[in-house]
């Protein structure tokens, strides 16, 4: 059975060596926010203290020629057909992908990798169901 984490206990540094144990490289970028390298993607985590969520955040470059019409409608479809992640686009080149979930009352760290893997299961998912061309 793997340990409880206390809520009060999830930081960066924590989840940094949660995610090196089971052989993931990480880095930090230059505002500290932890990258962690899995499967060519740079997967972001962040934790939001006030409401206990441990968020995973990826983003594809998106074609700058593609219409912003069809950027915009490939996110929603995404959405509609995937729901595990929320799908975004911030930005005329990026399509964001973000999962967040609970930490409160303590998790374990078989579950973060878990939800980790998922993540990056739904992320794959984009490039196959660009029908239109929008990723670069």
């Amino acid at each position: 059975m793997s340990e409880l984490i206390q809520d009060n206990e999830v930081n960066i540094d924590r989840l940094e060596s949660i995610f090196k144990s089971e052989y993931y490289n990480t880095e930090h970028d230059k505002d500290g926010n932890l990258i962690v390298h899995a499967e060519g993607a740079h997967i972001y985590v962040k934790i939001d203290s006030d409401r206990k969520f441990i968020g995973f955040t990826a983003f594809w470059v998106l074609k700058e020629r593609a219409k912003e019409i069809d950027k915009l409608r490939f996110a929603s479809q995404l959405n509609f057909d995937y729901v595990f992640l929320r799908y975004s686009v911030p930005a005329p080149n990026m399509l964001f992908a973000t999962y967040e979930f609970p930490f409160e009352g303590g998790i374990t760290p078989h579950f973060i990798i878990h939800m980790f893997k998922l993540f990056l299961r739904a992320f794959s998912i984009p490039p196959m169901a660009d029908k239109v061309g929008v990723l670069g």
